[in-house]
């Protein structure tokens, strides 16, 4: 017995020998720092295991039941419990959520779950990663690369991967999610009163974009009612909307064009402007400008001068046909209609050059009418004339036949 306490003596001794202890109304306490499995302890506790551990080398309990635990395998392999903790070998929970913080292998982990048996087995979940090296994070992967990589759950159709919601209300805000079942494909999604609606798809296999489709069929697909307001403030402002066939075409940039599209085949644009449009032209100086040639099926034109049926006025004289005479030949073209040269300048104003058309063909036919009488009257001179070389014949034999008698 005596050797019993001579031993036990010795090795408390041994194990405390290197602290000094002072006890005071039941506390003691310690200015020293205090080894376990340590005979220099570099910490006010300093815990060592000689070996692999295969239980916590720390534990914190309330009562038996909950748990903060502290475990180092081994250099680079540290893990700090909470409601869980390492014993014969195995992570055991000490509450049904569990959680843990891991650094092993230049990674630092968040790992867990929850509806686990207290008492039984633990399972840990790879919850969060960062890469102590490059400082990646990875939530869903352990091999994050790049500064944030999130990986949906396998096997899901549209798992949500990140929600914005407002003040914490999962039924507000807004939510990407990536269907990792079929086509990998990513939505962002409007969450309002629970109901959740689609309003952009980035499509992973062509790389295509929809908005308001799910199926996006070119690069941009828009299903529904689209804006586009190019607000300039000021001068040299030339921010606008482009459509170019050639992504190595340089930018049309005018402060007074804000839509510009462009098609293979020529160099003009088609610009389009509030109070302009040019077609074949970067210069458009009226409503619409074309470069070219248009052909239409019809073409209807407002005037904003009265028709020229005046003409057919009782009171309306038209220049005689002598003075058209004089006057083409002398100017080479009919009167109040622009000569070649100044059509080839200036061109011509097709509503006004229809109406002063349709002016001549009008006075065209007041000639016709003029002519028509006259031919009238010279048809009855004719017939008159006629009468009278009967009557003349007719007297003339008679007058023969007078003469004979004689």
């Amino acid at each position: 017995m005596k050797k019993i306490l001579l031993t036990l003596a010795i090795a408390i001794f041994t194990q405390f020998s290197y602290a000094q202890f002072n006890t005071s109304s039941g506390n003691t306490t310690t200015m020293d720092n205090v080894g376990i499995g340590t005979t220099s302890p570099q910490a006010l506790v300093h815990i060592n295991s000689g070996t692999t551990p295969s239980n916590s080398q720390f534990r914190i309990s309330t009562n038996g039941q909950g748990s903060l635990s502290a475990l180092n395998f081994a250099p680079d392999n540290t893990s700090i419990g909470f409601d869980v903790d390492f014993s014969s070998g195995g992570w055991i929970a000490r509450n049904s959520s569990v959680a843990s913080l891991y650094k092993a292998g230049g990674l630092f982990r968040i790992m867990g779950s929850s509806g686990n048996t207290v008492g039984g087995s633990a399972t840990l979940n790879d919850l969060l990663d960062i890469n102590l090296s490059s400082g990646n994070v990875g939530i869903g992967t352990t091999s994050p690369g790049a500064k944030l990589q999130i990986n949906s759950p396998a096997g899901a159709a549209y798992a949500p991967v990140l929600s914005f919601t407002e003040g914490g209300n999962p039924t507000y805000g807004f939510s990407f999610l990536q269907d990792d079942l079929t086509t990998g494909d990513l939505q962002l999604n409007r969450v309002n009163a629970g109901t959740s609606t689609q309003l952009l798809t980035f499509q992973r296999n062509t790389g295509y974009v929809g908005i308001g489709t799910t199926n996006p069929e070119a690069p941009l697909t828009v299903y529904g009612k689209s804006l586009f307001f190019p607000r300039r403030i000021g001068a040299g402002d030339a921010r606008s909307f482009q459509v170019d066939y050639d992504i190595s075409n340089p930018d049309f940039i005018s402060n007074d064009y804000p839509i510009v599209l462009k098609t293979g085949g020529g160099n003009q644009p088609l610009i389009l402007d509030a109070a302009r449009i040019g077609i074949g032209t970067t210069t458009p100086d009226a409503k619409l400008t074309v470069n070219g040639t248009i052909h239409s099926k019809e073409v209807k034109v407002d005037l904003n001068v009265p028709g020229p049926d005046y003409v057919f006025n009782a009171d309306y004289k038209p220049i005689t046909l002598s003075e058209i005479k004089d006057y083409v030949v002398k100017n080479h073209h009919l009167p109040e209609i622009p000569s070649a040269a100044q059509m080839a300048k200036e061109g011509i104003n097709l509503g006004d050059m229809n109406t002063k058309l349709l002016k001549k063909v009008e006075e065209l036919t007041l000639y016709a009418i003029d002519q028509q009488k006259q031919i009238e009257l010279l048809k009855q001179q004719q017939e008159k004339s006629k009468q009278q070389d009967e009557r003349i014949a007719v007297l003339e034999k008679a007058l023969a036949k007078l003469t004979d008698n004689k």
